[in-house]
C-alpha cells in the first residue's frame, strides 16, 4: 500500500487561508489523513460550535460528523457538502498526492437559506442548557445561499491543487 505524508509550508498555507477567509467569512481547517486538525482559520470554531464542544456527548457527535464525512470523501475521492449533526452546512474535499489522500480541507460551521433555525437549537437544547445562549450564537452563524456554498467550495477544491 501507498503511504503519502502531509507537508505544508505552514506559514504561506496559513495566508492562503486568511485570504480565504476574508473573501467568504468562512472557517477553513486542515486535516492529515488521520483526521488530526493541522491548520484552522480562524483558529477557533464558531460560538454555537464552541458550545456543542463543551459537552463531551455533542464534542463526541462533531468529531464523529467530521470523521464520517472524511470516510465519505475518502471513499468518493472528491469533494463533498453536507450537514454536520447539528444541521450546519459543511464542505470536505480531499488532499491527494499521487493518488494517495494525504489529508482533508474542511469549511463549514455556516447555513443556508433553507436551514430551520428551530429545530437546530431544539437539537442542540439536547446538550446546552440555555436556550437563549443558544439563540445568541446560531444568530451569529453566517448564512450562505446554495450557489454561494457551491462556489466556496469549488474554489476551496481548487485550492487543494
Amino acid at each position: 500500500m501507498q503511504t503519502a505524508t502531509l507537508t505544508l509550508n505552514k506559514t504561506s498555507l496559513l495566508e492562503l487561508m486568511q485570504d480565504f477567509y476574508i473573501l467568504t467569512g468562512i472557517r477553513i481547517v486542515i486535516f492529515d489523513s488521520s483526521y488530526e486538525e493541522i491548520l484552522a482559520w480562524p483558529p477557533s470554531r464558531c460560538n454555537f460550535c464552541r458550545l456543542m464542544h463543551r459537552q463531551e456527548t455533542s464534542a463526541a457527535k462533531c468529531t464523529e460528523s467530521d470523521h464520517n464525512s472524511f470516510e465519505r470523501c475518502r471513499k468518493k475521492g472528491h469533494l463533498e457538502i453536507y450537514h454536520c449533526h447539528a444541521g450546519l452546512v459543511e464542505a470536505t474535499t480531499p488532499l491527494i498526492d499521487n493518488g494517495v489522500i494525504i489529508g482533508y480541507i474542511m469549511f463549514g460551521q455556516i447555513l443556508n437559506n433553507d436551514t430551520n433555525g428551530d429545530a437546530i437549537i431544539s437539537y442542540a437544547s439536547q446538550f446546552i442548557k440555555g436556550e437563549e445562549i443558544l439563540k445568541k450564537a446560531f444568530d451569529k452563524i453566517k448564512v450562505r445561499s446554495d450557489n454561494q456554498i457551491t462556489a466556496i467550495a469549488s474554489i476551496m477544491q481548487a485550492c487543494t491543487s
